[in-house]
């Protein structure tokens, strides 16, 4: 099995799922409604801009991973972990 290179410490990223669950998918999804609720609230937040990009990327949703990147590298144009990403799901 490759590794897959959008996954990180996050145990929401992680490659085993929730007890219970049958799918990292899920764990995504669940970690994307929570963390989209909190954007809400937060929206100039990069570290959690940077997670929800990480989720989709996850999830293969390339082009919504991409614009979030964009945008913690638009709040936070030093963040090295997000232009990283960012050149990852571009090389995809």
């Amino acid at each position: 099995m490759s590794e897959n290179p959008f996954l990180s410490e996050n145990p929401f990223l992680s490659e085993n799922p929730l007890p219970g669950t049958q799918s990292t998918s899920l764990n995504g999804l669940l970690a994307l409604d929570t963390w989209e609720r909190l954007r809400q609230a937060q929206p100039d937040n990069a570290a959690l801009i940077h997670n929800i990009a990480l989720v989709h990327a996850r999830l293969g949703r390339l082009d919504e991973a991409q614009a979030d990147f964009q945008r913690v590298l638009a709040l936070d144009p030093a963040n090295t972990s997000s232009r990283r990403e960012l050149e990852r799901t571009l090389a995809h």
